[in-house]
């Protein structure tokens, strides 16, 4: 049996999130100004609004379904 860390938790909780369309959650936790790779068209997405509007037209088209393999953490945790 693997324990997790409550960082390789988070993380996890964020990709069943991820997989289930629940853009909110992870809309939650993003830096306000991040910047998303725009793997359709190129580029990028820049703000919570535009990535969340992104992955909004992303679920109308394609079922996506991450799965992590592994965890690995560095000297820093």
């Amino acid at each position: 049996m693997t324990i997790m860390s409550s960082n390789q938790q988070f993380l996890q909780n964020l990709y069943e999130a991820f997989n289930k369309g629940e853009i909110e959650t992870i809309i939650s936790v993003m830096h306000p100004d991040v910047k998303w790779a725009n793997g359709v068209e190129g580029g990028f997405v820049y703000g919570r609004d535009a990535v969340r509007e992104y992955w909004t037209n992303q679920y109308k088209v394609i079922q996506v379904q991450l799965e992590t393999l592994k965890f690995e953490t560095d000297e820093n945790n």
